[in-house]
């Protein structure tokens, strides 16, 4: 949750309150109450690295989209970014500075950050590859398979990586959320990854696939709509 005032904090913290459950919720059995931290402007990033002995010998950045404020929900992102190029290396000289700092030196990290007005910002370092389709959409845009790459470096094999020197395609990776609170009466789509031969033709594939987004309705008996059957070209 978003807090743009000091006078917002106490009912932003009841509220986030009454929604937690320490029973169900790990962090909280730690002893840990609720987690206030900087807002940072600016635009956030996915940064892959493979490490190999403290050097980086890839990267990929996937630029991701403005979240659904106040509550940050993601809404997608885009591979390969868009951004100022500058600014992009900057922030992957930073990531994987911050990493050695931390002392990795060999293995497969996904770090998230931001390029804000005051510069770099790291949001989070994870000592593991990227979740769900990340690997796939490296592999498509780049041609390196971060399984591999992982696996290399849990049995202490030299990284064999040969990535394309310019981006193969661009892939759009969308989240698709229910516009309102109801009953879900049908959801084609949860999260759709596409690809095109570049970002402006992958967005117009997502586009039209999620030109009819799901149906929220409050009413038990509506009918429920039949889901398109074509898949338009480029789609993953």
């Amino acid at each position: 949750m978003r807090i743009d005032a000091f006078a917002m904090l106490p009912a932003v913290y009841r509220l986030v309150r009454e929604v937690v459950d320490p029973e169900a919720d790990g962090i909280f059995r730690a002893g840990n109450d609720l987690l206030l931290e900087e807002y940072l402007d600016g635009v956030e990033f996915d940064v892959d690295l493979v490490l190999e002995d403290g050097t980086c010998v890839f990267s990929s950045v996937s630029q991701n989209w403005p979240t659904a404020e106040p509550s940050f929900q993601e809404t997608g992102l885009h591979c390969p970014p868009d951004h100022r190029r500058r600014a992009v290396r900057a922030l992957v000289a930073f990531a994987t500075d911050a990493a050695r700092e931390f002392g990795f030196r060999t293995g497969v990290l996904h770090i998230e950050a931001k390029s804000t007005s005051a510069g770099p910002r790291i949001v989070e370092i994870n000592s593991r590859m990227g979740g769900g389709p990340v690997h796939l959409i490296v592999e498509a845009v780049w041609g390196v398979d971060l399984v591999e790459a992982q696996l290399r470096s849990s049995l202490g094999l030299a990284q064999s990586l040969r990535p394309s020197r310019r981006a193969r395609c661009a892939v759009v990776d969308s989240l698709v959320y229910a516009p309102d609170s109801g009953r879900l009466v049908a959801l084609p789509l949860a999260e759709l990854v596409v690809r095109g031969r570049d970002l402006r033709e992958a967005r117009a594939i997502s586009a039209e696939m999620l030109a009819e987004p799901p149906r929220v309705t409050a009413d038990a008996g509506a009918p429920v709509p039949t889901a398109r059957r074509d898949t338009p070209r480029g789609a993953a």
